[in-house]
């Protein structure tokens, strides 16, 4: 299955609900499907994710609360 932009495609999406008063369940269905298929990512592009790291309060050299091994 494709990597598909789905944020994007998201944004086209209520770009286009928005610019008519109504729409019909074929028209919307093959307008979604135009969208996603628009949206596509190259091979090799999935799960790409250019934000930033998240940051956190303590370095990883700190211990942490709990124990090593918690049991299951």
């Amino acid at each position: 299955m494709p990597a598909i932009d789905f944020e994007g495609a998201w944004y086209d999406l209520k770009a286009h609900v928005v610019s008519k008063g109504s729409h019909g369940k074929r028209e919307l269905a093959e307008k979604m499907a135009e969208i996603e298929l628009g949206h596509r990512l190259p091979e090799g592009q999935g799960g790409y994710d250019d934000r930033p790291l998240p940051l956190h309060e303590r370095s990883s050299s700190e211990p942490t609360d709990e124990p090593a091994h918690a049991a299951a």
